[in-house]
């Protein structure tokens, strides 16, 4: 089964059924031009689906620049759900060896 994902914002921005359809990311189930080093990983879970758009709405849709957790409509053939996907990071701070700073009074 193939499933179909939509960043919420533009789920809710579509006019009509026809460009819901053009905006829709269908769930790769071979191996695809993005990842072609790993084959599509099929899911019939629609939490894994709205997980798998986010990797790649983060990594190829400047999903990075958005304050995450994202809302995500995955329709699963069926229905339509609204998965809530939040980004997990440990950010690290490193800092050096301080240098003077001369601040002219």
């Amino acid at each position: 089964m193939t499933m179909r994902v939509w960043w919420h914002d533009e789920f809710q921005d579509c006019k009509n059924d026809e460009e819901r359809d053009n905006r829709a990311w269908a769930v790769p189930d071979t191996k695809s031009f993005l990842y072609p080093e790993r084959p599509g990983v099929p899911c019939d879970d629609v939490e894994d689906a709205a997980e798998q758009y986010a990797d790649y709405f983060h990594s190829h849709r400047d999903g990075w620049e958005n304050t995450w957790p994202i809302n995500f409509v995955v329709h699963d053939g069926n229905r339509y759900f609204i998965v809530t996907v939040d980004r997990e990071f440990d950010p690290v701070f490193s800092g050096w060896t301080p240098v003077p700073l001369t601040v002219a009074t």
